[in-house]
């Protein structure tokens, strides 16, 4: 199964939520889950976070996550541009990175609009030499695999909507990696990162917040 720039979500309070925050998405981590919700921002906002997805034991490859993000409101009527970067590395085996610049704003009384426009990243540590079925490696010959070289590079797109009809209610709808774009690092093979569909519903009371999402992913048949 295709599992690039599958990331792990970001910030405390969405994955508290189980990272149902399409619907809310009011502080910068708007950035990633809908960037409509960065209208919202009432001040600019940084957030920065690490953390070992697995963190190995001796010298065995560790998987780790990097987030940066940053979100400055314009004005009333020029809305907000955000800044993020993400990085997931496996030692010094494989990294992907993204970096996406974001924009959203008002477009009526009770609906927000935004856009990401992202650059996406992966490299493979290309092993030297190459390994024949005897097990027995020519240092004179490359993999197959990195003949074409060993990291790609393309642009990807999301889009988000949020309607707040009342105090209290917010609907969100937020298209992920819309283009799918191909990451594959040879010619002749496909690797598409596929399309994401998030939306849900959320109720604010107080200290009180309950909210309901659906994922999807599109199945783009990239694998051949």
């Amino acid at each position: 199964a295709p599992a690039s720039f599958e990331w792990s979500g970001a910030g405390a309070r969405a994955a508290a939520l189980g990272e149902a925050f399409t619907p809310l998405a009011d502080d910068v981590h708007a950035l990633y889950y809908n960037p409509a919700g960065l209208v919202y921002l009432q001040r600019k906002e940084f957030s920065a976070s690490y953390g070992l997805l697995h963190n190995a034991i001796g010298d065995r490859p560790k998987i780790s996550n990097s987030y940066v993000v940053y979100a400055q409101p314009l004005g009333e009527n020029f809305g907000t541009a955000g800044f993020g970067w993400q990085q997931l590395s496996l030692s010094d085996l494989y990294g992907e990175r993204a970096v996406a610049l974001g924009y959203g704003r008002k477009i009526s009384r009770n609906w927000a609009a935004g856009l990401n426009v992202k650059q996406l990243y992966r490299q493979f540590t290309a092993p030297s030499g190459q390994v024949s079925n005897l097990g027995v490696i020519d240092p004179e010959k490359t993999d197959p695999l990195f003949s074409q070289g060993n990291s790609a590079v393309n642009y990807s797109f999301d889009a988000g909507l949020l309607f707040r009809p009342y105090r209290n209610y917010s609907y969100g709808l937020m298209l992920q990696d819309i283009n799918e774009p191909d990451m594959a690092i040879a010619s002749n093979d496909k690797d598409r990162v596929p399309m994401t569909f998030r939306g849900g519903l959320a109720y604010n009371e107080g200290d009180m917040t309950l909210v309901g999402e659906l994922d999807s992913k599109r199945d783009s048949g990239n694998n051949r």
